[in-house]
């Protein structure tokens, strides 16, 4: 019906820390749910936002403009949520990440980041 066409499912992005310019730890916003439409551009229709381990207070808003890009409205890549690395590594595993912001595995902490 359709010559030298193709249909593909769209691809699920599991581990990707951003895209054209933007990154999930430090872009603002309104960055992030531009990044959507290109993330859309090349096939990628679902990821998970991926993250670095940072400062507390840092980490905390990273997750709440993560949220508000998860939550505005676009025609592109839909974030289904946060893939974090991190804070919660061993030193023998921690990979690039900074030995500073590591942390022994606490739900409270990570409560303190979730919406009201």
């Amino acid at each position: 019906m359709y010559p030298g066409l193709y249909a593909a499912s769209g691809l699920f992005d599991v581990h990707t820390h951003g895209r054209d310019g933007a990154d999930f730890s430090d872009a603002p916003a309104k960055e992030l749910v531009r990044i959507r439409n290109s993330y859309a551009a090349c096939g990628v229709t679902s990821l998970l936002a991926t993250t670095m381990t940072m400062e507390e207070e840092y980490s905390k808003n990273m997750m709440k403009r993560i949220r508000e890009a998860i939550e505005a409205e676009s025609d592109g890549a839909r974030i289904w949520g946060i893939n974090m690395e991190g804070p919660f590594l061993g030193p023998d595993k921690k990979g690039c990440h900074d030995p500073q912001y590591l942390k022994e595995p606490d739900i409270s902490f990570l409560r303190s980041w979730m919406p009201a």
